[in-house]
């Protein structure tokens, strides 16, 4: 299929430029015939349909696990990452919990559970719905707190019994639960984020916003594609159906990758909460009930959760 001839694209907009004072008569009698900006735009929407297509197809080589190389590409600066550094780095703790890390990869619901418990040195009495990361209004109630909903963490029986509620947030919101984890050990032993991970949350929220770039306005092409077959004009509705489509499917495959980044730092970085974990106890001694305050209220990235599992 060869590119279109996109050459005339500006000439009805100059034959419209030169016809000065407009045109007198019925709109039937314009002297610009109107026929030709349909054409051109069909062609226009075809050349980008076929750009988009080329990127589809570049972005399909990172919606996989190669795409997990790209938050490199990002700095690791962070003026407000406080905090001692953890005992390994994100890249390195594969090396000493390498069973963490393939399990988590394979089963990371069911590692997630254990995270949390050896998080929280399976005092499960400590335990309450994600640790209180995502309390706040919600809904009606961020604009009039007595509306529904405000979410507020061990108001919901989580005491009668934590496992069970775990196991619901581990196997619901598998990355909701691992942040969740990750931030109770990171404030209970004063870590800073490791500089692998401020890479990953910009990149994450790099490509997150992209993508949302992209699936609005594909979602508006197709809008607009709808809108032209329903009153004539099937030719121009089906390419920027055609156009919207691969937009949406870009967006699509930028999530898909965003996900195996997500998933790939999140087996690095459980094994890295494992060792932390053992050295901490290691340190503290498994006697004397010495125990850290659980964590209040925290924030995290929107764009940690959410994503598929």
């Amino acid at each position: 299929m060869g590119l279109p001839d996109i050459g005339g694209l500006f000439s009805s907009c100059m034959a419209m430029a030169a016809c000065n004072g407009g045109c007198p008569g019925s709109p039937s009698d314009m002297c610009i015939d109107m026929s030709d900006c349909a054409d051109n735009l069909i062609g226009c929407m075809d050349f980008c349909e076929m750009s988009a297509a080329c990127l589809s197809k570049t972005f399909g080589i990172f919606a996989s696990p190669c795409a997990f190389p790209c938050i490199y590409c990002f700095d690791s600066e962070d003026p407000d990452n406080v905090g001692r550094d953890w005992a390994i780095s994100m890249e390195m703790a594969p090396t000493v919990a390498p069973f963490i890390c393939c399990c988590t990869m394979c089963m990371p619901c069911c590692m997630q559970w254990y995270v949390r418990r050896k998080v929280l040195n399976h005092d499960m009495t400590r335990y309450k719905c994600c640790q209180g990361i995502m309390d706040g209004p919600y809904c009606l109630a961020a604009c009039n707190p007595s509306l529904p909903f405000t979410f507020t963490a061990g108001t919901y029986g989580e005491s009668n019994c934590p496992d069970a509620y775990l196991c619901c947030e581990a196997f619901c919101c598998v990355f909701l639960a691992f942040e969740a984890s990750r931030l109770t050990l990171r404030q209970e032993l004063g870590l800073r984020m490791d500089p692998s991970e401020v890479r990953m949350h910009k990149c994450v929220e790099f490509w997150h916003n992209i993508a949302a770039c992209c699936f609005c306005g594909g979602c508006c092409l197709q809008l607009c594609g709808c809108c032209c077959t329903c009153w004539g004009n099937g030719e121009v509705g089906a390419s920027a159906d055609q156009l919207g489509e691969k937009c949406v499917h870009i967006a699509h495959q930028i999530m898909e990758g965003i996900y195996w980044v997500l998933r790939i730092a999140m087996s690095c970085m459980s094994s890295q909460i494992i060792h932390e974990c053992n050295l901490a106890k290691d340190v503290l001694g498994t006697g004397g009930g010495t125990q850290m305050s659980a964590p209040g209220q925290m924030q995290m990235p929107p764009q940690m959760y959410g994503q598929k599992q």
